[in-house]
């Protein structure tokens, strides 16, 4: 299944849909989608602390904001995902296209990534769960 997903993923075009009405989408934020692939396919989503100024009590994935150590967006989704939940040792598969968030002027720029089944851990201050959903 995990090759078969890599080869999904590198025939799809990489494109990016225009902002949204009434926003830039300039942001652009490293996201992780986490799946793990045994025995099924699971998804891991984080839900952000409701104290957040930014995206309070949301469900996402984990990711942000590039830092100047990361090499590029599929770094900063990386180092995100372990700092906000734990997620370390991640096959990349592939990209996806480029998602302008309603809600905000960030733009995702999402990496699917195999995982184990974790147990996977909320950081706490960010993220105050890791939530499966079976896919």
């Amino acid at each position: 299944m995990r090759e078969a997903l890599r080869a999904a993923l590198a025939g799809r075009p990489h494109t990016e849909l225009p902002a949204l009405p009434g926003r830039t989408n300039h942001l652009r934020a490293g996201v992780l989608v986490p799946l793990a692939l045994d025995g099924g396919v699971t998804a891991f989503v984080v839900e952000r602390a409701a104290t957040l100024a930014r995206h309070a009590g949301e469900i996402g994935f984990p990711g942000g904001r590039p830092e100047p150590e990361d090499a590029d967006l599929q770094a900063t989704a990386l180092r995100e995902a372990m700092e906000e939940a734990g997620i370390i040792d991640v096959d990349v598969l592939g990209r996806l296209s480029s998602m302008p968030v309603y809600t905000s002027d960030f733009r995702l720029e999402p990496f699917v990534g195999a995982v184990g089944a974790g147990p996977w851990r909320a950081d706490g201050s960010e993220i105050v769960d890791v939530l499966t959903v079976d896919v």
